[in-house]
């Protein structure tokens, strides 16, 4: 959430297999690839769903089911009940896709591409992207394509 991804190399966003993971609210600009999904839980990673493997040992470690993980994470309580092997709660939305030759790559159906993104080739609201300075935004621009996009916070953005 709130992250400019700029001339990112293949993949500027990785989901591998993984539910409750939203990409909104972004900026992906001049990326191949902005988003990468699979399903891989389902298909050749499915042995680390097995009991005693991997994701069981490492959630009986943190104690998943019991405060503060299952009040902070609810939806963990039920991990193994929900069929964890397909992604889910996972949503692309609010977000800019500037120059981006694919906005999304692999299985869409485990992440949903909602209508509020905006796809375009004008330059989306930003004085200028040749000097990298994000900070100047015309946000009244991107407010037409995309209802309640959020100002990024720069302030808080970056090395400090």
């Amino acid at each position: 959430m709130e992250n400019t991804f700029y001339k990112v190399g293949r993949w500027a966003v990785f989901v591998g297999g993984g539910s409750d993971c939203p990409v909104y609210n972004n900026l992906f600009a001049d990326c191949n690839i902005a988003i990468h999904v699979d399903n891989r839980l389902a298909n050749w990673e499915s042995s680390r769903l097995k009991p005693n493997d991997l994701f069981d040992r490492k959630l009986k470690a943190v104690k998943y089911d019991q405060p503060p993980y299952s009040i902070r994470y609810p939806e963990i309580v039920n991990y193994w009940e929900e069929m964890p092997q397909i992604p889910k709660r996972n949503q692309v939305s609010k977000n800019i896709f500037y120059n981006v030759n694919k906005p999304i790559e692999g299985n869409k159906e485990c992440f949903p591409f909602c209508e509020n993104n905006w796809i375009t080739s004008q330059l989306p609201g930003f004085k200028s992207l040749d000097k990298k300075d994000f900070t100047k935004i015309d946000y009244k621009k991107i407010l037409r394509y995309i209802e309640g996009f959020e100002k990024f916070p720069f302030d808080k953005m970056g090395r400090k």
